[in-house]
């Protein structure tokens, strides 16, 4: 039986979405396994998505007890130049964008962000929960795992560029078809 998601229907279409972007191309298997131990997520493998070409690898999880859904999609190495929808120059090949939809998900997404920036304190060596945790993100500190958040409601000022606004509203149809897909 699969659950859906119940949005607040006054809430503006996708203000509870939140998108982190991994700058890393380690393996997609490895990396949600480390985001799993670190957030109490289940992210399990789904069908690939099929986003300008297909084979874009998709794990998903949705926590129905805090009614939030995970989306991890990582952008495959693709060869052909040839995509009905352009491909964003910030999202390069094997790296990773997380999907985070419903209540605090802004939250969620900047508490990441936070500890990948920033190393936490080592925790005390009797909790072992939390040694192991620590562990894991000091070995993405150490392999320079950078993020970047994406605000897909933002907008651009009127005084930038046509180009500019061009290419920010390409980026944007972009990832609006991406959430239209997981959704």
């Amino acid at each position: 039986m699969r659950y859906a998601l119940d949005p607040d229907p006054e809430a503006p279409p996708l203000q509870n979405l939140a998108l982190i972007l991994f700058h890393t191309q380690a393996p997609n298997y490895a990396f949600v396994d480390d985001l799993n131990h670190l957030y109490q997520l289940r992210l399990s493998r789904q069908t690939d998505l099929a986003i300008a070409t297909p084979g874009w690898p998709h794990y998903a999880f949705n926590d129905l007890l805090n009614k939030i859904s995970y989306h991890f999609v990582e952008r495959p190495l693709t060869h052909s130049d040839t995509h009905t929808v352009p491909i964003p120059p910030f999202w390069p090949p094997l790296h990773k964008m997380l999907f985070i939809i419903g209540d605090f998900s802004q939250s969620i997404a900047d508490r990441m962000l936070d500890e990948f920036s920033l190393l936490p304190p080592e925790p005390d060596p009797i909790d072992l929960a939390a040694s192991a945790r620590h562990a894991i993100l000091r070995t993405l500190h150490q392999d320079f795992t950078p993020v970047s958040s994406i605000d897909i409601n933002s907008q651009l000022p009127p005084s930038a560029s046509k180009k500019a606004q061009r290419e920010y509203a390409e980026n944007q149809q972009f990832l609006f078809s991406i959430v239209d897909l997981i959704c």
